[in-house]
């Protein structure tokens, strides 16, 4: 509940770098993995500081977030998809102002999501994700290519 309303307050006023190094502490203790109890709960706290990171424009807080997602990439599950680590990631994203550094962060996110994903339906909603990505975001890059290709050889 505290991240929510912080996350309104953060399109509002600049927070302290006190502030922010408690809410990268949040995410970094948010507890993925205790059997999915309060499962969706835990995800909406991400997503909010995803939020936040945006708005206060905290490239650390998007790191944690980055790194929160990916180490529980390998529980997805009916409440926790690839489509919501896909939209975790690519909020939490939205905080670089450099592309060439966006396009390196996302590479490295989304590589590491393909190798942590169990087999299986899983890696195909990802794989089918990650090639609605390279249509919309019209990348001329290659940044979508690891991924693609270790979730393509996991399906």
């Amino acid at each position: 509940m505290a991240l929510s309303n912080l996350t309104c307050l953060s399109q509002l006023y600049v927070f302290n770098e006190e502030l922010l190094k408690n809410i990268r502490k949040v995410i970094e203790d948010a507890d993925f993995n205790a059997k999915f109890t309060g499962f969706p709960e835990m995800l909406m706290r991400v997503i909010d500081a995803a939020f936040i990171a945006c708005s206060q424009q905290d490239i650390e807080l998007s790191r944690t977030i980055g790194a929160k997602i990916v180490s529980t990439s390998p529980w997805v599950n009916s409440e926790y998809t690839a489509g919501n680590i896909i939209q975790a990631l690519l909020l939490a994203g939205a905080t670089f102002k450099e592309e060439r550094e966006w396009l390196q962060w996302l590479e490295s996110q989304l590589t590491e999501v393909a190798y942590r994903l169990p087999a299986g339906d899983n890696t195909k909603a990802f794989l089918m994700y990650i090639q609605i990505l390279k249509k919309v975001l019209n990348l001329k890059t290659g940044i979508l290519s690891k991924a693609e290709a270790i979730a393509s050889a996991a399906t």
